[in-house]
């Protein structure tokens, strides 16, 4: 990273990546409700809260 356009850049395109990850949590846990979990996240099957690390 020599110029400071290519590093402006990337800090914008890990910008959106992490927007596009939080999104995807939220919809994800909206759709449950306040109070739900899902099953299927863990090898054991517990049930946990959705974090976007565990959906993607």
């Amino acid at each position: 990273m020599q110029h400071n356009r290519r590093v402006a850049a990337l800090i914008h395109v890990i910008f959106l990546a992490l927007l596009v990850f939080c999104l995807i949590e939220r919809q994800v846990r909206r759709a449950l409700g306040p109070a739900q979990t899902m099953s299927g996240l863990y090898p054991d099957n517990r049930r946990v809260r959705p974090s976007g690390r565990m959906i993607l």
